[in-house]
Order: C-alpha cells, then sequence, then structure tokens
C-alpha cells in the first residue's frame, strides 16, 4: 500500500511540474507573407483568402497597420480574412497591386505579414448569352431582327446557329458565327471577336469576321462586322439575350 501511495504522490508532482513548464514556455506567434489576386468584378463582402497565422497558446488577433491604396479591404480579427471593404475595385487598373501590412499579435507579441493582392480580370461569364438571343442590326430603312439559338463552345466562345443567323436571307449551307469573348477591360466591358470563318450563304464560298464589345451589365454585344462574298455586306449587329 505505501508503495501504491508512493507512486501516485510522484506522478501527482509530475502532472503539476508539466503543468507549470507548459505555463512558463514563452509565447509564440507566427506568419506568413500572403499573395493573392483579386477580380475587378470582386463586390463588397467578398472573401478573397486567410492571412496565414498560429500561436502556440491558443488564438491570435489580426489587424491592419497599413493599406495602399486605402480602403479596399478590411480583415477579420479572429481568423484572418482578407474583405473587400469598397466598390472602388471596379476602378482598379488590371495587374496593379493592393499592398497591406497585417499585424498578427496576442498578448503584446507581434509578428507582420506583408500583404500583396495583384488585380485580375474576372473569369469570362458568357452564361447571359446561352439559350437564344435577338440579333438586331438598324438598317435606316427598317430594323433586321432575328431570334438565333446559341450555344457554349467553352473557354468563353459563344456558338449562334440555326439556319440564318444574321438574317441575311440566306439560300445554301446553314452558315454558324462564332463569338470569342475576351477578359474585360473595365469592370463591366470587354472585346468580342469574330475571327474570319467561312460563311455559306449564297455561292458556298463567302466568310465572315468582325469586332466588338459586349458588356456585363446591359448584356449587349455590339458586333461591326465584314461579310464577304457574292454580296459584300458589312454593318453593325446587336445581339441580345432573349427575355
Amino acid at each position: 500500500m505505501k508503495k501504491i501511495v508512493s507512486i501516485i504522490a510522484i506522478l501527482t508532482i509530475g502532472f503539476f511540474v508539466a503543468c507549470s513548464n507548459d505555463d512558463a514556455s514563452p509565447l509564440i506567434v507566427q506568419t506568413d507573407d500572403f499573395f493573392a489576386e483579386l477580380a475587378i468584378s470582386a463586390i463588397v463582402g467578398d472573401t478573397i483568402g486567410i492571412v496565414p497565422g498560429t500561436s502556440n497558446q491558443g488564438t491570435i488577433n489580426y489587424s491592419i497597420n497599413s493599406q495602399t491604396p486605402e480602403g479596399i479591404f478590411t480583415i477579420g480579427q479572429t481568423y484572418g480574412e482578407l474583405i473587400v471593404a469598397s466598390d472602388a475595385v471596379a476602378n482598379l487598373p488590371i495587374d496593379s497591386k493592393v499592398t497591406l501590412e497585417v499585424s498578427v499579435s496576442k498578448e503584446g507579441v507581434s509578428q507582420i505579414s506583408n500583404v500583396e493582392i495583384t488585380v485580375v480580370p474576372p473569369p469570362v461569364d458568357i452564361s447571359p448569352w446561352v439559350g437564344t438571343v435577338v440579333v438586331t442590326e438598324d438598317l435606316g430603312f427598317f430594323v433586321s431582327m432575328v431570334e438565333v439559338p446559341t450555344s457554349d463552345l467553352d473557354n468563353g466562345i459563344l456558338e449562334l446557329s440555326g439556319g440564318d443567323p444574321f438574317d441575311f436571307f440566306c439560300s445554301a449551307g446553314t452558315p454558324t458565327v462564332i463569338i470569342k469573348f475576351g477578359q474585360l477591360t473595365s469592370a463591366t466591358e470587354g472585346p468580342v471577336t469574330v475571327e474570319k470563318q467561312n460563311f455559306p450563304c449564297y455561292g458556298g464560298s463567302e466568310t465572315m469576321e468582325g469586332t466588338g464589345t459586349y458588356n456585363t451589365v446591359t448584356k449587349v454585344i455590339t458586333l461591326d462586322f465584314t461579310y464577304s462574298g457574292s454580296f459584300p455586306i458589312s454593318g453593325t449587329k446587336v445581339i441580345t439575350p432573349k427575355e
């Protein structure tokens, strides 16, 4: 019995010594520099990433010491999430940088994370034009209008098909128009291109090409085109989703 009591006493003393050593260990806070991308289509409230940070003694706190340009982000105090805080994101130039100095701290011990965010175009989204669109052209004496089925050929490429997508009264073939969407050059507008392509309409050897713009807010594609063939035609088509 005395041996058992002695063993319990030794274990108890060891436990308290271990706890005491833990309490005496120095507080360590760690972080790293952080890099991420910010699409100019981001809106207030979006989270673009989390600044890293740890402590050997539990939770930590985050705060922004400085930011250039100012006011673009706030940071979550406990978890370090970078949150879009300003509509000014839409006015930032593509490839520009937002830089921040973030303090990661606990009980007077702190480390600095240097944060660099690169402004990038958003992914190309052609979904508003997939399904059926209305293709119109003001010819002066009347407005040409036709409804055209469309499909997404992947990676920002839209196909207009359906017999006569530009309302040319085609008598030969079933032409299609392939429209490529480029990355946005502003918060709402980007380029479209119709690379020179076969467009059999009358004799069967005609071609179509063009350039223009698309707008993610108005959902309007404005396309300046050139049709080469037996009856050369050029003009401007306006393409909008069917309501």
